[in-house]
């Protein structure tokens, strides 16, 4: 049996058969406990055991389960970003914010670079080109928060653009 959960900040809580957990961490230890306990108790759990968030097993707009495999970034479904997708463009976005480097022009700019970047399309990588351009001008500090936050949502051919 398996199921797919996460938490509304994208840690994957699912329990599934043929979960490959790699090299034993204390994280990964932890996540064979709570899926060991799933399956006596057949009960997921409502919060996250990583940042205590709510947890979601289909997207919020259509309710769609959410597929298994790679955690997406949007649901295949309905389109909708997905809550973690969300929240760390928000987190992007509100650190471009506080940037004093960039003019006004220059942060609405970047900031529009994001929503390219986490999906695969004929405009990333003019997108992450964008991206580079406008975090090295607005500093090393900002281009490394920004890659960082947003590491975990972008496309693959975003991802490999950006480091």
């Amino acid at each position: 049996m398996a199921f797919i959960l996460y938490c509304r900040n994208g840690h994957d809580l699912s329990k599934r058969d043929d979960v490959r957990m790699g090299r034993p961490t204390p994280g990964r230890i932890r996540a064979m406990m709570e899926r060991a306990q799933w399956e006596v108790h057949e009960q997921r759990p409502p919060f996250c055991s990583e940042c205590g968030t709510e947890t979601i097993g289909s997207c919020e707009g259509c309710k769609t389960p959410i597929p298994n495999g790679r955690r997406p970034s949007y649901c295949g479904q309905c389109g909708r970003p997905f809550p973690w997708t969300e929240r760390h463009l928000a987190a992007a976005a509100d650190l471009v914010a506080e940037d004093e480097l960039l003019s006004e022009e220059d942060k609405d700019l970047l900031t529009a670079t994001f929503a390219d970047m986490t999906s695969e399309n004929p405009g990333t990588t003019l997108a992450v080109t964008r991206f580079k351009r406008l975090a090295t001008k607005a500093g090393r500090g900002l281009g490394e928060a920004l890659q960082k936050t947003l590491v975990d949502v972008v496309s693959e051919t975003a991802k490999k653009l950006m480091l």
